[in-house]
């Protein structure tokens, strides 16, 4: 048996350790859950799972439409809301001190009401079960279809705005080519917004032709959250396989070879292909606060191109650097052998 300190740290340790996404889930539901259990409307889980159901279902919708809207605006192409302001989970749910009590049951139950912008206007589930598309037979009809058949059974509105709280901020990953890392114009107002309003973590460079032969334009897999700003950005580049100069339609990239990759990416270290930057690193203004440049596209430090453009007194200092630690390395060694043979 361990003592009671190994115990402890063993506790510590597992508690430190980031949750999975599915032990996130759990905690969310069970959390959620008890705060439903005080509301006097609700009887038991036939009640409780239905109304989480449904909250999860627009936070989970919203922050679809976030990575469309993104994917979008990256791409430089427009995009049409499947659902319209202030309706969307980030106008009414998202900021824990918004909207509640007897508004917020008003905003949701009721066929009219005041919203979350204080103006009268048609309540949530009323909106959402009139959605339609211009075709008939879109998103818009989906969703119309799930809200017909839901309806809201808590009493207190400010024991579901404590429901509403319990979301976890967002995750999402989006695939954009190179020209959209060094872009500069909107392209480059659109990565500070992303910066500023997101943690954009891990930019995974991935090697040539990874599309072909619809395109032979290098891609990246950028991954981010809305856990805050973001502070510093991992990159991690997957070289081609040994031998090989591209990839085509019959000879793709395969899944093993993100394998790598994925036993970093838990326990991240800088190595040959992995380096960080400091986000605020990469955001140039000039004098009068006026953004010139947001440059994502930054090539592997610790690649042979890289090691070419290098200025040649950067190159000697760290040669210099390395030398010195393998020379204090020597010496250790060198000590420990002395006293060993004393």
């Amino acid at each position: 048996m361990g003592t009671n300190t190994e115990v402890a740290m063993a506790k510590r340790k597992k508690r430190d350790e980031p949750q999975t996404t599915g032990q996130q889930l759990r905690s969310l539901i069970k959390s959620a859950r008890d705060i439903m259990r005080k509301d006097k409307g609700l009887n038991g889980d036939l009640d409780r799972l239905p109304l989480l159901t449904w909250i999860m279902f627009l936070k989970f919708l919203d922050d679809m439409e976030r990575m469309r809207e993104d994917e979008a605006a990256l791409s430089g192409k427009s995009y049409r809301p499947l659902i319209d302001d202030p309706y969307r989970w980030r106008d009414w749910a998202a900021e824990e001190g918004g909207i509640t009590g007897p508004e917020l049951l008003a905003f949701i139950n009721q066929d009219e009401a005041v919203g979350p912008d204080g103006k009268r206007r048609a309540g949530l589930f009323a909106y959402l079960r009139g959605l339609e598309s211009p075709t008939g037979k879109g998103r818009e009809e989906v969703v119309a279809n799930v809200f017909r058949g839901v309806a809201n059974r808590m009493e207190s509105g400010y024991l579901l705005r404590d429901v509403i709280n319990k979301g976890k901020p967002g995750r999402a990953a989006v695939v954009v080519p190179n020209g959209t890392l060094f872009g500069d114009g909107v392209c480059a107002r659109i990565k500070e917004e992303l910066l500023k309003s997101y943690n954009l973590h891990t930019v995974v460079r991935l090697p040539n032709g990874v599309f072909s032969p619809y395109t032979l334009i290098p891609t990246n897999l950028l991954f981010f959250d809305r856990s805050g700003p973001t502070r510093e950005i991992w990159y991690y580049e997957i070289p081609l396989p040994e031998g090989r100069k591209n990839y085509t339609k019959t000879k793709p990239m395969q899944y093993e070879e993100f394998a790598d990759c994925v036993a970093w990416w838990s326990k991240r270290k800088q190595n040959d292909q992995a380096w960080k930057i400091k986000a605020a690193d990469l955001l140039k203004y000039d004098e009068d606060g006026r953004l010139i440049s947001c440059n994502l596209d930054l090539k592997n430090p610790n690649s042979a191109e890289a090691l070419e453009h290098r200025p040649p007194e950067e190159l000697v200092g760290e040669i210099i650097e390395k030398e010195q630690r393998i020379l204090e390395i020597m010496q250790e060694i060198q000590t420990e052998l002395g006293e060993k043979n004393r």
